[in-house]
């Protein structure tokens, strides 16, 4: 396609020229930038500043640490594979890995070879080696354990807080555990594992809202404070502990309901007493058996249903 032009363009063309294209930047590198680099002084003088780790020893001791570590991990390191052995021999349990259970960055494992019970961290190491015949999982950094037929408390070690001991040991209630030694009876004691209430009662519960119920040598129950005081002299014939400010006692041969003041609130009615459930003020419930008939009964004994629980 042809431009047309008017006479006003041909004549600044002619007189002009042709317009030619500006010329494109030249790419050669300068002087400047081929010249070897300057010295130090020259490179001062200029105000650069000189890298002090560039070439210097100090720069390579920095980096010595590094490349250490580098070199012995691929001397000396293995990667894990499956099916490769721990510091024991996984296969010796009797619960696949899987299905171990950490409490407190413990778990409890049990042997093949003797069938008893240890520990494992998480990281699979075997911390407690398997000696008990029961064992539990760690709370508040114990666990409780049973060997030949003796029951007591370790710590994440395997140290003793409670000594093999006891033959009967309940769960720590109101700051005691309450407990039956092989020789002494039963009696009470502390978390330290200090005896706190003498040994020498024919059988005992554990403290609950203050008190605990205790059987005296002569087969009758009643309630000490912590101060192995008796607050509910020894008149029954069984007793459980207190909640809700209220506790089953049994009296004639049936159970009935007493307050921390040995008020009856429920005269001795029942055959059984399943549960106690009572709370705050005489509130909750009761499971209880007349006969064949078991029902729930409220503080004041009357009979309410399952749904209304």
């Amino acid at each position: 396609m042809q431009w047309c032009m008017n006479d006003k363009q041909k004549i600044v063309r002619e007189f002009f020229g042709t317009p030619q294209p500006e010329a494109l930047p030249t790419l050669e590198p300068t002087v400047e930038e081929v010249a070897p680099t300057p010295s130090p002084r020259r490179r001062a003088e200029r105000g650069i500043k000189e890298n002090p780790y560039n070439g210097s020893w100090f720069g390579f001791l920095l980096a010595a640490p590094f490349l250490a570590l580098t070199v012995y991990a691929f001397l000396f390191y293995t990667p894990v594979e499956e099916g490769t052995d721990f510091p024991f021999d996984i296969n010796d349990l009797v619960e696949p890995a899987s299905a171990f259970v950490f409490q407190e960055g413990m778990a409890r494992v049990k042997s093949k070879e003797n069938e008893k019970y240890g520990y494992i961290d998480e990281h699979f190491h075997l911390i407690i080696s398997p000696q008990y015949d029961v064992a539990s999982e760690f709370r508040g950094g114990r666990a409780l354990v049973v060997k030949d037929g003796l029951m007591g408390y370790i710590n994440r070690k395997g140290g003793f807080e409670i000594p093999l001991e006891y033959t009967r040991l309940y769960a720590y209630s109101d700051q005691m555990y309450c407990v039956k030694h092989t020789t002494k009876g039963w009696g009470y004691l502390d978390w330290a594992g200090k005896e706190v209430i003498s040994f020498g009662f024919r059988e005992a519960k554990p403290f609950t809202e203050g008190l605990g119920a205790v059987e005296n040598n002569f087969g009758s129950w009643g309630f000490i404070n912590k101060e192995n005081k008796f607050v509910i002299e020894s008149e029954y014939e069984d007793a459980m502990p207190f909640k809700g400010g209220i506790a089953p006692v049994k009296k004639g041969g049936k159970w009935g309901f007493i307050t921390k003041s040995n008020r009856i609130v429920v005269q001795p009615t029942y055959d059984e007493v399943f549960e106690n459930k009572f709370y705050g003020a005489g509130k909750g419930y009761a499971k209880v058996r007349i006969s064949d008939k078991i029902f729930y009964v409220n503080a004041k004994g009357e009979e309410i249903s399952a749904e209304a629980l």
